[in-house]
């Protein structure tokens, strides 16, 4: 269906041919756009607008020579909606006005930082992980893992961009700091 939010029409009925397999979330797209519409209904957009507008994004900053930069947030352990919801939340009240937040298309919450260089997207990220690090303080949710990646820096298009904050975000999962829980130390 079409959705109406903020003055602008999107469709969210793109087929993907089944589940995806790398997020903690394994979601498809129809069960994406349902639970962003029931997380926050207008300023948390689905995998299709989040994708189309970092298109978009990277087109820009390709024709006018500036930078944007993405951030991913990979959540393990959340079990049920609500956990899901204050993570959203503080995430929503950490970004800019400017900033694009929604569901990735791997199950996972991306940030698109329009004019935002490398130590934006650093100081963005860092600002997030104080935020979300007190968020999930006594909560069901277990770990929440950033990572960021800038345009030209580590692509030039959006599937660039974004494959190397995927590839980012798997290192620190499978680093040895993460599998020794020395964050929590």
């Amino acid at each position: 269906a079409s959705t109406r939010c903020n003055g602008w029409n999107y469709s969210s009925r793109r087929k993907t041919g089944g589940r995806h397999s790398q997020g903690v979330l394994s979601l498809d797209t129809d069960t994406s756009s349902v639970l962003t519409k029931k997380l926050f209904p207008c300023s948390f957009y689905d995998a299709f607008f989040i994708g189309e507008y970092g298109r978009i994004e990277a087109i820009r900053a390709n024709r006018y020579n500036t930078c944007f930069s993405l951030i991913l947030i990979g959540v393990e352990s959340a079990e049920g909606l609500e956990p899901l919801k204050k993570l959203v939340a503080t995430v929503l009240g950490s970004v800019r006005s400017c900033d694009i937040t929604g569901l990735a298309e791997n199950g996972r919450i991306m940030i698109i930082l329009p004019e935002t260089d490398y130590f934006g997207a650093l100081i963005a990220a860092k600002k997030l992980s104080r935020a979300l690090s007190s968020a999930i303080k006594g909560g069901s949710t277990r770990n929440v893992l950033l990572s960021s990646a800038t345009f030209p820096r580590d692509g030039r298009t959006f599937s660039e961009i974004t494959g190397a904050a995927d590839r980012k975000l798997a290192e620190r999962k499978d680093s040895l700091w993460e599998k020794l829980n020395c964050s929590e130390k």
